[in-house]
């Protein structure tokens, strides 16, 4: 039989191939029917023994080695374990299963069995059916009419906002610096004018009360008014058409002017309700200017020759967008009859002049100045 050492050993030398090689042995083969030496036989066992001495010696070290840092670990694990707390966690546990534990499940599972047989038995075809149907009659829906509506409305809106656009470019591109510098002019030259002639300090009174003063007495008069300064403002003193009483009404300082029976609206057919100072410029933009807009600097006086009105100062005033349908009062006939007042007019509301409230009264029966009375 032929020995070979190599393959006697190979599992060994196998199970060790992880660690530092060690050398197979270096034997003697035999074969059948030849006769061994005796020294080559024991050279064999020598070696043999040899290297099964190391592989044991080898074997001895892994497992040492292995042995001791496996527990090591364990040892480090255990510790660790054991500085952890485990308390607070099981005490959580411990409060989590307990009512579990103490819930009365006998109740808890039929309560819940009732609910989803409930569930089950419902009838959801119904409003499943319902939905379907409300959903069906929206997609049938003819949309077209009202969107169609709603764009014959917005196209006209489109139409004003073009318009509005253009007299605003209109507007910004006026030049009214001319104007304004004329309007300065005057007031200038007004301010800078004699005191005898725009000194108001004449006593006007009326019905025998103080009701202004004026800056001069006319005994001939070549102006059917007289300019008074009162404790609102400028207004002018005039007697009432056909009639021995006197009225006051508005007074334009810059041309020395006095207004007469003025254009008042009312908002209803009898000419009583809402009455309303109107301007209007068929030409086109106003040119009545305010520090504030919409808002008037002073107040001013307003008359119809039945009635005389004030606009305080701090009155807000109004724009008409579009014509409005109003009514005017006719001092000719004492009718009352519809007026139409356009685009762009001002509407300033009127206060009836009223001796308690402004200290002055709609008509008076005697004027006297300085002493000179009327006549």
């Amino acid at each position: 039989m032929k020995l070979t050492g190599s393959k006697l050993f190979s599992s060994v030398i196998f199970t060790l191939s992880s660690t530092t090689a060690i050398a197979a042995p270096d034997l003697v083969e035999f074969s059948a029917g030849t006769p061994a030496k005796a020294e080559e036989v024991n050279s064999n066992f020598s070696n043999l023994k040899t290297f099964t001495s190391e592989i044991d010696g080898r074997v001895t070290v892994i497992e040492n080695a292995s042995r001791s840092d496996a527990i090591s670990s364990l040892q480090e694990k255990v510790t660790a374990l054991e500085a952890v707390d485990h308390s607070a966690p099981v005490t959580a546990l411990n409060n989590r299963v307990t009512p579990l534990e103490n819930l009365d499940l006998t109740t808890a599972l039929p309560a819940l069995q009732n609910k989803v047989t409930a569930l089950e038995s419902a009838d959801h075809l119904t409003p499943v059916t319902a939905i379907d149907t409300r959903v069906t009659s929206l997609e049938n829906v003819d949309h077209s009419t009202p969107i169609t509506t709603l764009q014959g409305r917005v196209t006209p809106l489109e139409s004003s906002v073009l318009i509005l656009e253009g007299k605003v470019t209109t507007l910004e591109n006026n030049d009214v610096s001319a104007d304004i510098l004329d309007l300065q002019n005057r007031v200038t030259a007004l301010e800078s004018a004699s005191p005898a002639s725009n000194s108001y300090t004449i006593e006007v009174t009326g019905d025998g009360v103080v009701i202004g003063h004026t800056n001069k007495i006319a005994h001939n008069i070549d102006k059917p008014f007289i300019a008074l300064k009162t404790i609102h403002g400028m207004a002018a003193l005039r007697a009432v058409d056909g009639s021995t009483e006197y009225y006051l009404t508005g007074y334009d300082a810059l041309t020395n002017k006095a207004s007469h029976d003025e254009t008042i609206v009312f908002s209803e057919a009898s000419c009583t309700d809402n009455p309303t100072r109107t301007i209007n410029n068929y030409a086109g933009s106003q040119l009545y200017f305010t520090q504030v807009a919409n808002t008037t600097d002073d107040a001013f006086y307003v008359s119809n020759s039945v009635k005389s009105y004030i606009v305080d100062s701090g009155t807000v005033f109004t724009k008409t967008a579009s014509d409005i349908d109003l009514y005017t009062y006719s001092a000719w006939d004492g009718s009352c009859n519809p007026m139409t007042m356009t685009a762009g007019t001002l509407m300033f509301p009127l206060t009836e002049l009223s001796d308690g409230v402004h200290g002055l009264k709609g008509r008076y029966s005697v004027i006297s100045i300085d002493g000179y009375s009327s006549n």
